[in-house]
């Protein structure tokens, strides 16, 4: 009695030439220095502290968006999103010096 194994599926064509677009736009995403890990995690700590006294809910999904956060450029697109939070609740204002500490530290 012969027992022929299933043949495991192949990826899809379409999910390779993703991944090869994603690794061509990324360049050297998986090779961060410790030097750049120890920034974003700094860049990530600010952000909570800017949203510390938010409604959990707005926290969580600010939280959320920051741990998929893989460069400065990621923090950086999360500004428009953390200035509404915190105008929305806290006013304008209050939202305009929180970011610019944030501003100061992407710069430096």
């Amino acid at each position: 009695m012969i027992h022929r194994s299933m043949p495991t599926p192949s990826v899809p064509r379409w999910k390779r030439t993703l991944d090869q677009a994603l690794r061509l736009a990324r360049p050297g995403l998986d090779f961060q220095s410790s030097a750049g890990v120890d920034d974003l995690e700094r860049l990530r700590s600010l952000c909570h502290e800017l949203v510390a006294d938010l409604p959990a809910a707005q926290r969580h999904v600010i939280g959320v968006t920051l741990l998929h956060a893989r460069d400065r450029r990621d923090i950086q697109h999360l500004r428009a999103q953390l200035f509404d939070a915190i105008a929305h609740q806290l006013g304008e204002r209050t939202a305009r010096e929180r970011l610019r500490r944030l501003d100061e530290a992407l710069v430096g």
